[in-house]
């Protein structure tokens, strides 16, 4: 477990993607970055405003914008690179 949690900690930090030795090849030839949507629903707990503004800081912190989405299901979205975006929705 500890061995994980300092693998992810150092991939958080210097923005490596477990699919990185997949798309190493790929990536050298071209320069072009995905951007993602990400999003956490809220289906059994209601939000808060700690998750908004958690939110918010994570997205900042990580390169990527956020935003609330009201409706039945509400739920906080993530817009950045893809790997910015999974990392601040792993934490969220």
């Amino acid at each position: 477990m500890s061995a994980a949690r300092t693998a992810r900690k150092l991939m958080l930090k210097y923005h490596i993607s477990m699919a990185e030795g997949e798309r190493a090849d790929r990536e050298r030839t071209s320069c072009s970055f995905q951007v993602s949507i990400k999003e956490l629903r809220f289906k059994r707990i209601p939000i808060r405003q700690q998750h908004l503004m958690l939110a918010f800081i994570l997205a900042k912190n990580f390169r990527c914008k956020t935003f609330y989405q009201y409706g039945k299901t509400p739920c906080v979205k993530f817009i950045g690179f893809e790997e910015d975006t999974f990392a601040a929705l792993a934490l969220l």
